[in-house]
């Protein structure tokens, strides 16, 4: 079990509480409050996602993105999804609920190239949000015409998951990193649209990423400093 954000027996501060109900018990990273969509990549099938958020954003594979539950995928999260870069992508259809004003978006990352200059790890019909790889490998969040921020690192492993979080409010942007904030920014612009969710591909047609994934979630609020660091430690352990 795994309580996320439960109010200690103080009364004071918030605390998350681990435990295995028995030895066959698989633990998961949990899905966190708000969230809108949660793709855990679990499904054992070439054809369907499953988003467990309660929101139905399900979506479609297309192309022969791979569903795996080998020792690429970390550990205790039972599958994840590999993308080939040539014509695997994910598509979800619009909803309500998937045009946030203020978000976060998080997700495990394991790329094919340990510096990738371009690729979409999910874009949100006519820009309307954006997560990517810019020129200088650094992975951006984008609203609109606007890449509010980006990571400061340039360099990603290719042989172990890390964990990527972008929040996003009225005040500004941030991005996380393994837990750590790495880089903040204004923004000016909160678009929204009706198009479809892609995932590992700008639009189906181009941009297409060679990575594995797993755990991607939005979330229609953002989180605190400290909640991301609680979903960070949540998937790592």
């Amino acid at each position: 079990y795994d309580d996320f954000n439960t109010v200690g027996s103080s009364g004071f501060g918030k605390y998350r509480y681990y435990g295995v109900e028995d030895s066959n018990t698989t633990l998961q990273p949990i899905t966190p409050k708000d969230a809108v969509l949660h793709l855990r990549f679990n499904d054992n099938s070439t054809t369907n996602v499953t988003d467990v958020s309660g929101y139905q954003n399900n979506g479609r594979t297309v192309g022969g993105a791979v569903w795996v539950t080998n020792l690429t995928c970390r550990n205790n999260f039972v599958g994840c999804a590999a993308f080939d870069g040539s014509n695997d992508f994910v598509q979800i259809a619009n909803s309500g609920s998937l045009q946030p004003t203020n978000m976060t978006i998080a997700f495990w990352l394991m790329t094919r190239a340990a510096s990738p200059t371009s690729g979409y790890i999910l874009h949100k019909g006519n820009a309307e949000y954006t997560v990517n790889f810019s020129g200088g490998s650094q992975i951006q969040f984008g609203r609109g015409a606007t890449n509010a921020v980006q990571t400061a690192r340039t360099a990603w492993s290719t042989t172990s998951f890390e964990h990527v979080v972008f929040v996003q409010n009225a005040s500004g942007a941030a991005v996380y990193v393994n837990g750590t904030r790495e880089n903040t920014s204004t923004i000016n612009t909160m678009p929204t649209g009706t198009g479809s969710l892609f995932v590992a591909s700008r639009d189906g047609t181009d941009t297409f990423l060679a990575t594995v994934v797993d755990e991607i979630i939005i979330i229609n609020r953002s989180l605190t400093a400290d909640e991301v660091y609680q979903l960070y430690v949540g998937g790592f352990n």
